[in-house]
């Protein structure tokens, strides 16, 4: 008799998630999508005022199904803002890349056609190359620097007539990773107290 194959056990049993929820949740995001736009729920990562009003909306949606309301897809919205929320938390705990752009004498990949796009003042180049120093931004300008090419990790800053000024290309550096000893809690739900 042969021996079976070995593998690693991941820990967690996706296989045994319900497809109907998968699915119930899936059109949430759907309708997110269609509504707010594809992926906007991933900007509330360390919004706490947008992640606590996601989890008021969640607590609303819980306690409308625990009143025998069926008029929508309460448990899955509910569902929805779990996934959601765990994902937030998630984000806080990563690393992220600094990025950095060095001057390069690379040259241009021919067989690909860059994107192009025009320099109209200093704050394009702030935003096309965020390290640069203010002063460097100044001399570009001073040289003409009116347009650019970016191939692959590459950009090309150029003059009028097409002439290459500068080139600079991405440099990654790992950023310290900065675990909090917990993911921050959402504050509680504050209530006004009742009165007879």
């Amino acid at each position: 008799m042969s021996e079976k194959a070995k593998t690693e056990h991941l820990g967690t049993n996706l296989d045994q998630i319900p497809f109907e929820g998968l699915e119930a949740v899936g059109k949430i995001f759907a309708e997110g999508a269609i509504k707010y736009g594809r992926d906007n729920w991933k900007k509330g990562t360390g919004d706490k005022e947008y992640q606590l009003e996601r989890l008021n909306h969640a607590i609303r949606h819980l306690m409308l199904y625990a009143n025998d309301d069926r008029s929508e897809a309460h448990l899955a919205k509910v569902a929805w803002f779990c996934l959601t929320q765990i994902w937030h938390e998630a984000q806080q705990t990563k690393p992220t890349p600094e990025i950095k752009w060095e001057v390069t004498t690379a040259y241009m990949d021919s067989k690909k056609d860059p994107e192009m796009g025009l320099i109209d003042n200093a704050n394009d180049i702030r935003i096309l190359i965020p390290n640069l120093s203010s002063d460097d931004i100044c001399g570009l300008m001073e040289e003409g620097v009116c347009k650019y090419k970016k191939d692959k990790n590459i950009i090309y800053l150029q003059n009028k007539d097409g002439d290459i000024i500068r080139a600079y290309a991405t440099v990654y550096t790992k950023a310290p990773i900065t675990r909090p000893a917990q993911a921050e809690p959402i504050a509680p739900v504050s209530r006004p107290a009742e009165t007879e």
